[in-house]
Parts: structure tokens; C-alpha cells; sequence
């Protein structure tokens, strides 16, 4: 049997759609804020649904309340396969930890685009891009996760398998680089590479 990665549970708490769309390449699809109870205080967070597979969480991010209003918290990761990403990435590449050589990391899947704005955060040294094949979800990104592009994060629309034939470079001949990858059941994936 399988069992989904990141999964909806029965008891979601309080739930309002703040978006729905649909794509040709990703089908219908929902955006919506959930507020429930976790350890005796409440929880907000919005969530990325593609209704093909309604319970999976294709991205989800917390929310800080502010009066009657909610702002994003970009500083945060909320799934446990990105924290455990990061933490590899932060022990096989050592320039993360404050060498001054900069870093190029490649996300295969933007979702709503939180793993790749955490690492924009949080690692000033590292440039990212993102390949992204349905360019409907770059912008429900853009406009319900304030996922904004500047010129250490980029998003390139086109099949993630492709670009990394027409990108993948041979072999390092020495042991010294680092270089990580990893997936998950969303479809994301990350390799880090020294820059050249």
C-alpha cells in the first residue's frame, strides 16, 4: 500500500478556499488558510491542494496573525522533508556554513515555492533555481505565498528532467565538492553544486 508523504488528517479545523484555479498540466487546484488547535494554541497555515489528489498537500506555510489579518512566514519549513534537506545540504557543503564560495542549488517542483524562499532567506551565499513545468503554478506562488523572484532565485518554466540533461555537468575529477539531491512525494527536488 502506499501511503501519501504529506497528508490532510480528518480533523482540519477551521478551513476557507482563498484561491481556486485549475491548469492543463496540474488540474484543478485550491489554495486555502486553516486555523486549528495544536498543543492548546491555535494554528494558522495555508495550504496548496491539487484537487486530483485532494489529500495530499502539494505546499503548505505557516501564518502569523496580525489583528484580522495574516502575513506569511517565509523563515520557517513546515515539512519534515525539507528540514531534514536542509540539514544535509548545511553538513555536504560546507561555503553554506560561511566560506565566501557561493553555492548554485537546483529545485526541480516550485509548489508554492516555500523551500525555495527559506533557502533564499537563509543562506545569503547561495543562488537558486527553480525548474517549474506548469507555469499556473508559478503564479498561484506569486500571488497567495508571496513567492517573489530577484536575482539569487529565479524560476525557469520548462520540464525539470530535460533541463538537467541539457544542464548536468560531468563528474567533478576531485572528491573536495559537495554536491546533495533529494525528493519527495511532492515532486521537489534540490541538488547543490559549487558555483563555477
Amino acid at each position: 500500500d502506499k501511503v501519501p508523504y504529506v497528508t490532510v488528517s480528518s480533523d482540519l479545523g477551521e478551513r476557507k478556499i482563498i484561491w481556486e484555479g485549475e491548469s492543463s498540466l496540474s488540474g484543478k487546484m485550491v489554495v486555502e488558510d486553516v486555523s486549528s488547535e495544536e498543543q492548546g494554541q491555535k494554528v494558522h497555515c495555508r495550504r496548496l491542494i491539487f484537487l486530483n489528489n485532494p489529500n495530499v498537500i502539494q505546499s503548505e506555510v505557516k501564518l502569523l496573525a496580525q489583528g484580522e489579518s495574516f502575513s506569511i512566514n517565509h523563515g520557517l519549513l513546515t515539512f519534515d522533508h525539507h528540514k531534514a534537506l536542509t540539514i544535509a545540504m548545511s553538513y555536504s557543503a560546507p561555503s553554506l556554513l560561511g566560506s565566501v564560495s557561493p553555492l548554485h542549488t537546483l529545485v526541480i517542483g516550485l509548489g508554492g515555492g516555500m523551500f525555495p524562499l527559506f533557502l533564499h532567506k537563509h543562506f545569503s551565499q547561495m543562488k537558486v533555481d527553480v525548474v517549474e513545468l506548469d507555469p499556473s503554478i508559478l503564479q498561484v506562488a506569486q500571488e497567495t505565498f508571496g513567492f517573489v523572484q530577484d536575482d539569487r532565485l529565479k524560476v525557469i518554466i520548462e520540464d525539470g528532467l530535460l533541463f538537467v540533461k541539457k544542464n548536468a555537468l560531468p563528474p567533478p575529477e576531485s572528491s573536495t565538492d559537495s554536491s546533495s539531491s533529494s525528493s519527495s512525494s511532492s515532486g521537489a527536488s534540490a541538488a547543490v553544486t559549487p558555483s563555477a
